[in-house]
């Protein structure tokens, strides 16, 4: 597996698609390739057959569902909080924009991302303020639950690299880290904005900036991939391609590489851009999501894989430190007083 160019020609990948499933109760050898092989073209797959069941998603929405039915003076008690890199609690709908920790996307004014949430930081480490005690119960569960799936996900990823088992599992979850379970509601659009129909921004286009996120999609839809154009030795991706439909599957996760693992596998393995939108349904059908975005522990070093770096593709980057990339991702993203420092980060990707 020493060649880092997409097996395009591969019978299983083509049968699957662009978004090919992987069966984590299948052997590692069936696999690795379709691992391989989609973190070369896009950077996404689904899971199926993990640990984590519908019932427990289900009782992650239902805790969630009774927080978001909250008047928003009671959530607001309970506000997003930028301290010492942690971040939990809720953010209202339109506070953020998901655009502002990339270089720009959308033009030089990312729009509100139409969709309230709640974040809960390390379980382990850190007094997340919980409104409901159901919601402690339940979403600390889930973060333990998502932390242990991705551990396996990173093992194979590791593995498809034909680099050690715990090659990225030792760099997660055992020190400092700011992995993040977050649970989003999309409300109606006829609840928050005067735009109707399919199509309306609820995220910006953007590229999560971790080591990979577990998404629990539900069955609306909306979550949109970038397709790239082929690239070659001379570098470049060629132009935009067209947006690509992340089909909801019952029983799955969508599972996506972030700018983190896209420099350890120099740029390899991709993180692509992604955004929400409306679809048909969307004018009175609202949906509650459940993400786990996973990120190496603060020291961390993260560096160029040795085999990633070749004539054609030589290291894109000096090494560096996670918190010194998330400390930069995290005030663009979240210190309302650094905006104007979007694509001013030495990190833009």
């Amino acid at each position: 597996m020493s060649d880092f160019t997409p097996e395009c020609n591969n019978t299983t990948q083509q049968q699957q698609g662009r978004f090919p499933r992987v069966d984590l109760t299948a052997p590692k050898e069936v696999n690795l390739p379709i691992i391989r092989n989609a973190c070369l073209d896009l950077g996404f797959f689904t899971v199926v057959n993990s640990s984590i069941t519908e019932e427990d998603i289900e009782s992650a929405r239902s805790v969630a569902r009774e927080f978001f039915q909250l008047p928003i003076a009671n959530k607001s008690e309970y506000p997003l909080t930028f301290a010492g890199g942690e971040l939990f609690g809720y953010a209202a709908i339109g506070a953020e924009s998901a655009d502002v920790a990339n270089v720009s996307l959308t033009g030089d004014t990312a729009p509100p991302d139409l969709m309230e949430s709640f974040q809960v930081a390390d379980v382990d480490r850190v007094e997340n303020n919980f409104p409901l005690v159901t919601m402690k119960t339940e979403l600390e569960a889930m973060y333990k639950k998502k932390q242990d799936t991705c551990q396996q996900i990173l093992t194979l990823i590791a593995e498809s690299l034909d680099l050690a088992p715990d090659f990225f599992t030792k760099e997660h979850f055992s020190d400092k880290h700011r992995s993040i379970l977050r649970v989003t509601r999309y409300p109606a659009l006829k609840a928050c904005t005067s735009a109707r129909g399919a199509g309306v921004s609820r995220i910006s286009p953007h590229q999560d900036i971790g080591t990979i996120t577990l998404l629990s999609q539900d069955m609306c839809g909306g979550l949109e991939v970038l397709e790239r154009k082929a690239e070659g030795c001379g570098g470049g991706d060629g132009g935009e391609g067209h947006w690509l439909a992340v089909p909801p599957e019952a029983g799955s996760m969508v599972v996506n590489i972030g700018n983190l693992l896209m420099r350890w596998t120099n740029y390899s393995y991709r993180s692509s851009v992604h955004r929400v939108v409306s679809t048909p349904n969307s004018d009175d059908e609202e949906r509650i999501s459940v993400i786990f975005f996973a990120n190496p522990n603060d020291k961390s070093v993260v560096q160029p894989v040795p085999s990633t770096v070749t004539a054609c593709a030589p290291a894109a980057y000096e090494p560096h430190t996670v918190e010194a990339y998330l400390s930069c991702k995290f005030t663009q993203l979240f210190d309302p007083d650094a905006r104007q420092l979007k694509g001013a980060c030495r990190f833009d990707d």
